[in-house]
């Protein structure tokens, strides 16, 4: 079997990062002086990148590849997924390995190749969703963000539903801390579209540019922003500039309760 000799030559996948030993990811933007960000009265959290890491399984996926002769870096992989291929009718495995066909075979993976991969990669990615665990700090920092009373909604992008990534909080002991979970997908966008951003705004009867999108994903940040949402970076790689970029999560109450106390006097 091509995967199993693939397999055998690879080194163990990166793990999630353990809750002692973040380091923030390299190729931070720099950001601009934090009074100049207009005042905040919601949050949107895109949860993957920012509080738990969703490059795990990528990162094993590439490796694979990269044995069979297709060279890709992780985040351009997911990215020409996301914005080419994925699909917004029924999620499934079905429909998600159904895409993920369509993007290996343009990289020019044969069928029976794909067969082989898709194989070995279903018991990868039900093992990354297993170990998943949030990065150090993040509930310390919910809980102070909380305490801002800046309600806070997390979101994912069209590969899980709302149920799926309430279900996710739950297991990571976070879901209080969330005012709800949603998924664009359940929404028919993705977390590329305006679309989304106008639909949450509106349904929380707030105007968007008092609404704050932190994300890892430039191109979400870039949809947000086009849709009039603040745009925060968290770990974020990539050419955005954006009024205030953090390399963790950690950061965000600190900078909020600065612009707070300048409000306030």
């Amino acid at each position: 079997m091509i995967v199993e000799r693939i397999l055998a030559h690879l080194k163990h996948p990166d793990p999630p990062a353990p809750r002692d030993s973040f380091v923030p990811l390299p190729k931070m933007v720099c950001q601009a002086p934090v009074p100049d960000l207009p005042s905040i009265e919601a949050l949107v959290l895109d949860v993957g990148g920012v509080i738990y890491d969703d490059t795990c399984w990528w990162r094993w996926l590439v490796q694979v590849l990269s044995h069979a002769g297709v060279r890709i870096r992780h985040d351009v992989l997911w990215e020409d997924w996301e914005s080419q291929y994925l699909c917004f009718g029924k999620r499934d495995e079905q429909t998600f390995w159904a895409s993920l066909r369509q993007c290996l075979n343009r990289l020019g993976l044969t069928d029976s190749c794909c067969d082989e991969v898709q194989a070995a990669a279903t018991a990868q990615r039900k093992q990354c969703e297993s170990t998943l665990l949030p990065f150090p700090g993040v509930e310390a920092t919910l809980c102070d963000l909380s305490q801002l009373q800046i309600p806070i909604d997390a979101v994912v992008g069209a590969c899980s539903t709302s149920e799926q990534l309430g279900r996710r909080l739950r297991v990571l002991s976070l879901a209080s801390y969330f005012h709800q979970a949603i998924s664009a997908g359940d929404h028919g966008c993705s977390l590329l579209d305006t679309s989304f951003y106008q639909q949450l705004v509106q349904q929380r009867g707030m105007v968007a540019e008092k609404v704050a999108l932190i994300s890892s994903k430039p191109r979400h940040l870039f949809a947000a922003r086009r849709c009039g949402l603040i745009p925060i970076a968290v770990n974020c790689l990539g050419n955005f500039r954006t009024d205030l970029c953090l390399g963790h999560l950690a950061n965000l109450p600190g900078q909020l309760r600065y612009r707070c106390n300048r409000q306030a006097a």
